[in-house]
């Protein structure tokens, strides 16, 4: 039986092919691996907002407070929201890593501080302090020391509880590291809402819902309750 033998021209045309079936098929898995870290981002997001109902249900309806007072440091360093939740076991320190900010790491000293703000510890550091979903301090955390505590069930407006956030006072550090807390304006240690999803942050709101929102997009009532967004055009670099 003789043996067909294909012609370099069908060969071409088979490599060909093959090329093209390749070319698009990546821009599909690339937009399905990005609609996956999206995914998990918010599935977080819906278990900080559990915690938060949780932690109001413990605490006299009290949501946490950006931070504790002076006479409750613990190893002579400020108690953040994180670090208070993490030692309550509210969260476990997997629920403050956005997998796509965690990817985008390339600077060394943010890639140690938040593989340290992976491990956990119940040792107070300056890790608790670098987040990716940065907390509303003045329309949830009772302000920049948590002097005003903020009742759950007493918000009569749909706020921004948590979002994607970067620290904005070194934008070559701020696009590798996110920030535990997100303002209205710049200040020394507090962050803003940064879009982290091509384009677009995860929030989760006052009521237990997460969304997907443009930076610059949010409802108006956000605006007025302590929560300022970059411009949607600042694409976190990748």
């Amino acid at each position: 039986m003789k043996k067909y033998r294909f012609t370099f021209h069908e060969l071409l045309l088979v490599a060909a092919v093959f090329v093209a079936g390749v070319v698009l098929t990546i821009p599909v898995l690339s937009s399905t691996q990005e609609d996956a870290t999206a995914a998990a981002c918010a599935d977080k997001s819906r278990q900080l907002g559990a915690a938060f109902a949780a932690f109001a249900n413990g605490n006299d309806g009290f949501l946490p407070r950006t931070q504790l007072g002076a006479d409750q440091k613990v190893d002579n360093l400020w108690v953040l929201w994180t670090f208070d939740m993490l030692r309550k076991e509210f969260i476990k320190a997997d629920n403050l890593i956005c997998p796509e900010g965690d990817a985008m790491i390339s600077d060394n000293w943010a890639r140690n501080k938040v593989n340290a703000l992976k491990r956990g510890s119940l040792r107070n550091s300056d890790v608790y302090a670098y987040a990716f979903y940065g907390y509303n301090v003045i329309g949830a955390g009772g302000g920049l020391a948590g002097e005003r505590p903020v009742k759950l069930a007493g918000l009569s407006n749909r706020i921004i509880l948590t979002a994607d956030s970067w620290e904005g006072n070194n934008y070559q550090i701020a696009r590798y590291i996110g920030a535990s807390c997100i303002m209205n304006r710049y200040v020394k240690g507090r962050g803003l809402v940064y879009p982290l999803h091509d384009g677009k942050a995860t929030v989760l709101w006052s009521d237990g819902s997460v969304s997907s929102e443009a930076a610059g997009d949010f409802p108006h009532e956000s605006w007025n309750h302590g929560v300022f967004a970059v411009r949607s055009n600042w694409v976190a670099g990748k």
